[in-house]
C-alpha cells in the first residue's frame, strides 16, 4: 500500500514515584472508581489557573509560536453567541490572495445580526474555541453569508471529484449550512411552531436569500430556513466533561464547507475532570499548561482558488517521515498530473495548518511539559502523528490521556510489541497510554502530555533545548483509498523554563457549578409514527455494512440486517448497501417505559478496500472488540467501567467484494467491529462514515428513537 509507513505501535503504561518526583507532581490515592461519564463522584472541580499565573521563568517565544483560538466562555451558566458563516481572506494561504468560508463570532449583540467592531476573532480560517460547563446553556444564532459558488465545468458537476452530484448540484451551489455540536449529548429537537428554536438537528439547513430560495427538490430534503437560524444545545449536568468541536452537516455540502475552514473547538469543564479521580491530582494538573491544535488542511490551486473537490493526488505523494525539504514544512506542492482525478495541480499547493498557522513553533516548557488537546478537524485527511527527534534519530513518546474527550487505562487493546514508558502522573490520575504513533481519523480527538523522554520513554529534564518535529507520516487508507503525504506540521522545542500561552485562548479561570444534576435521559417532544419501529428481540443485534454502492448518482453507502442471538441474519430484515435517503430512516427503535435507555449492540462491516471512520450522533458508545489499527489508540475497560466513544476506525477489507453477497461467498475479509450503544435521546438523528467525502457521497443513514413515556 504505497504511502503507508509499517513501524510498529509501542504502547506504555505505569506509574512511578520516580517521574513524578522528577516532576514535581505529588503521588496521590488511586480511586475506588470514578463516577459515569469520566467525572469523579464528590470531587469539587479545581480551579484552572489564572492567564496572569506567575511564571518560574518566563522564555523568550519565537515569533511564529503558536497562538491559542480566541475564546469564549459561559458566564452564570449560559453562552449566546452570533456566529455569522461568510466568505472571508485567508492570509496563511502565501502567496496566494484566496478566500475561504469561515465562522465570523462574538457574543450576541443586543439586536442585529452584526458582530461589532473589535468583538470577534481575527484568525477565522483558525477557528474559535467555546468553553462551556456540565449545566450551561449553549444559544448560537447561525448567520449564512455564505456566496453562491460555481462547480466545475457545468452546473450538474459533482462537488467532490469522486462523488456524481447528489442532491442536484444546482440546489447545492446556493451554499445551504447547518451546525453540528460532536460528541455532545444533547437533543435534536426541531423547531415547533410559535417557537423556531433547534437542538442538534443535521436536518435543518439555513439559506441565504440573497443568493436565491432553494428550489423545490430542496425544500423535500428538509426543513428550510433562511438568513439565520437560532440553536439552543441545553447541556446536562452530568455531561461529561472533554474535547468536542462543532462543524457544518449539510448533506452534499459537509466536505467543501469545512475544507473551507468553517469549524472549531468546543469544550466541556477541563482536563482534570476527564484525568483525576482526586482534589490533590485536579491542584496538580492545574499547573500543567494547556493547548489546543486544531488540524486543518486545505488545497489551493495556482490562480488562489480553493479546491472544493479535495483531490488526494493533488502532490507527489512521498511518504518519508520527517522530510526536511521546504515543500513539506506545512504542506506540499501541487503535482503535474494527479493519479487520482488526473488534474493539474502545479503552481498549486497543499497547506497544513495548526489554529490557522502554518508550519509554527511550539514551546514546551520543562519540567511540568504540557498537555495538547488535538482536534483533526479535516474533512478527509488521516493523521499519523509522531514528535520525531532529528539529533537523536529516533520518534519520541507521547503519553495519550484521552481519546474523544475520555479518559484512557494503561492496558490497551490493539496495541503492538509493548514497551517500558514510565508516567509523569502518578495514582490519583489515569495514567493514560504512551505511544510513539497517533492516528486520528477525521473527527478524531486525543489529547496527549508532552515533555523530554529519553529512548527508554522515562522523562528527564535537560540542560538545554531540545529540538523536535511535529510531524504526520505518509498513509494510505487502503488499496482503491486516499494516500496521504508526510508533512512537518510544526518545530517543537522543549526547553527549561515555563511557557505563557500566546494569543485570546490564554487560560482562565473556572467558576465550579452547584447545579442539580438531572435525569440521564433527554427527550425531544412528540415524534411522528415510524413503521416498524421497535425493540430488539432479546439477544438480537443488528449488523452494518459500509461499502461503495452500484448507484450511478452516489457512489458510497451503508447496508443492513438483524442478527438472531446465534448471529444470524433474521430472514426479512436484510436491506442491500445503498445510498443515504433521509426520506426513509432504515432504523427505528423506542426507549425503555420511563424514557430509560435502550441498549443495543451493533456489528460494523467494512466491505470497501479502503477505511472508514464510523459516528453517531446524540450517543457514545463502547467498544467491544475492534481490529488492531497501527497507532490507534482506544479507551479499554478500566475496571468495571467501560468507557464511551463517538466514533471507532474501521481498517479496509482484504480483497475485493463489491457486494454482500461477495462477502458471504468469502471474496473478501472484512475486519469486524462489535459496538454497545446506550440510546438515551429521544429524536431523529444520523450514524455515518466521517470521512466527509464518503458521508457526502452516501454513507450515512437516519435513525430514529420515540420516546415512551409509559409508566
Amino acid at each position: 500500500m504505497s504511502g503507508m509507513t509499517h513501524a510498529r505501535f509501542p504502547v506504555v503504561a505505569g506509574v512511578a514515584g520516580i517521574a513524578a518526583a522528577l516532576l514535581g507532581l505529588a503521588v496521590w490515592n488511586v480511586p475506588s472508581q470514578a463516577a459515569p461519564g469520566g467525572s469523579p463522584a464528590g470531587v469539587v472541580p479545581a480551579p484552572r489557573p489564572a492567564a496572569s499565573r506567575p511564571l518560574a521563568q518566563s522564555l523568550r517565544l519565537p515569533a511564529d509560536e503558536l497562538q491559542e483560538p480566541k475564546l469564549f466562555e459561559s458566564g452564570r451558566g449560559v453562552l449566546d453567541i452570533l456566529m455569522i458563516a461568510h466568505e472571508a481572506p485567508v492570509d496563511l494561504f502565501w502567496p496566494f490572495r484566496t478566500n475561504g468560508w469561515v465562522y465570523e463570532i462574538c457574543p450576541r449583540p443586543d439586536k442585529g445580526d452584526q458582530c461589532p467592531k473589535g468583538s470577534a476573532a481575527t484568525n477565522q480560517y483558525g477557528g474559535t474555541r467555546l468553553q462551556v460547563e456540565p449545566g450551561d446553556t449553549l444559544k448560537i444564532r447561525l448567520v449564512n453569508r455564505l456566496p453562491i459558488f460555481t462547480l466545475p465545468n457545468d452546473p450538474d458537476a459533482p462537488v467532490n471529484s469522486h462523488t456524481p452530484a447528489n442532491p442536484p448540484a444546482r440546489g447545492r451551489s446556493l451554499n445551504p449550512t447547518s451546525l453540528h455540536t460532536h460528541g455532545l449529548l444533547v437533543s435534536p429537537h426541531a423547531a415547533v411552531a410559535g417557537q423556531p428554536i433547534w437542538g442538534d438537528n443535521a436536518f435543518a439547513r439555513v439559506f441565504n436569500l440573497a443568493n436565491g430560495r432553494a428550489p423545490d427538490f430542496e425544500q423535500m430534503m428538509g426543513p428550510v430556513v433562511y438568513n439565520h437560524i437560532d440553536y439552543v444545545y441545553d447541556i446536562p449536568a452530568d455531561h461529561p466533561s472533554g474535547l468536542f468541536w462543532f462543524h457544518p452537516h449539510a448533506h452534499g455540502l459537509t466536505q467543501p464547507q469545512i475544507t473551507s475552514g468553517l469549524s472549531g473547538v468546543l469544550t466541556i469543564g477541563h482536563v482534570a475532570d476527564e484525568i483525576c479521580s482526586d482534589r490533590a491530582c485536579q491542584d496538580q494538573l492545574a499547573q500543567v499548561p494547556e493547548r489546543q491544535l486544531l488540524l486543518k488542511d486545505t488545497q489551493v490551486e495556482s490562480d488562489g482558488t480553493l479546491a472544493l473537490d479535495q483531490d488526494t493526488g493533488f502532490c507527489a505523494i512521498d511518504d518519508t517521515p520527517g522530510s526536511t525539504s521546504r515543500s513539506h514544512q506545512g504542506g506540499c506542492d501541487g503535482s503535474v498530473s494527479s493519479p487520482v482525478g488526473g488534474k493539474d495541480h502545479s503552481g498549486g499547493r497543499w497547506f497544513y495548518s495548526i489554529n490557522g498557522q502554518v508550519y509554527p513553533s511550539i514551546t514546551v516548557g520543562m519540567p511540568t511539559g504540557q498537555i495538547w488537546r488535538i482536534t483533526n478537524s479535516s474533512a478527509n485527511t488521516t493523521y499519523d502523528l509522531n514528535l520525531w527527534l532529528p539529533n537523536e534519530q529516533r520518534q519520541m513518546d507521547m503519553q495519550v490521556l484521552s481519546v474523544d474527550g475520555i479518559s484512557i487505562g494503561t492496558s490497551q487493546r490493539g496495541v503492538h510489541q509493548p514497551s517500558t514508558c514510565t508516567s509523569p502522573f502518578a495514582a490519583g490520575a489515569n495514567a493514560g497510554t504512551c505511544t510513539k504513533r497517533l492516528h486520528l481519523m477525521p473527527a478524531s480527538r486525543a489529547e496527549i502530555w508532552v515533555s523530554y523522554r529519553d529512548a527508554q520513554g522515562v522523562p528527564r529534564p535537560q540542560p538545554k533545548a531540545v529540538e523536535a518535529i511535529l510531524r504526520t507520516s505518509g498513509y494510505s487508507t487502503g488499496p482503491t483509498g486516499d494516500n496521504y503525504p508526510a508533512i512537518d506540521l510544526a518545530k517543537v522545542s522543549i526547553e527549561t523554563g515555563d511557557v505563557a500561552m500566546q494569543g485570546d485562548g490564554a487560560m482562565s479561570q473556572r467558576q465550579p457549578s452547584n447545579r442539580p444534576a438531572v435525569p440521564n435521559v433527554y427527550t425531544a417532544g412528540p415524534l411522528p409514527a415510524a413503521r416498524n419501529c421497535g425493540t430488539l428481540a432479546p439477544g438480537h443485534s443488528r449488523r452494518i455494512f459500509l461499502n461503495v454502492t452500484q448507484s450511478n448518482t452516489m457512489p458510497f453507502g451503508l447496508g443492513y440486517e438483524e442478527l438472531d442471538g446465534q448471529g444470524n441474519p433474521v430472514p426479512g430484515t436484510f436491506v442491500d448497501v445503498r445510498p443515504f435517503d433521509h426520506m426513509d430512516p432504515p432504523l427505528c427503535l423506542a426507549l425503555k417505559p420511563g424514557n430509560k435507555p435502550e441498549v443495543e449492540r451493533w456489528q460494523l462491516v467494512n466491505l470497501a478496500e479502503e477505511d472508514h471512520s464510523f459516528h453517531v450522533h446524540q450517543v457514545r458508545f463502547s467498544v467491544i472488540s475492534a481490529p488492531a489499527v497501527d497507532g490507534t489508540v482506544s479507551p479499554p475497560k478500566i475496571g468495571s467501567r467501560v468507557p464511551m466513544v463517538d466514533s471507532v476506525p474501521l481498517p479496509h477489507a482484504d480483497g475485493t467484494c463489491n457486494s454482500v453477497a461477495d462477502w458471504r461467498r468469502g471474496a473478501c475479509t472484512a475486519h469486524v467491529a462489535t459496538v454497545r450503544i446506550p440510546f438515551t435521546i429521544a429524536g431523529d438523528y444520523l450514524f455515518h462514515c466521517h470521512v466527509l467525502e464518503h458521508e457526502d457521497g452516501g454513507m450515512m443513514a437516519g435513525i430514529r428513537v420515540l420516546p415512551n413515556d409509559a409508566k
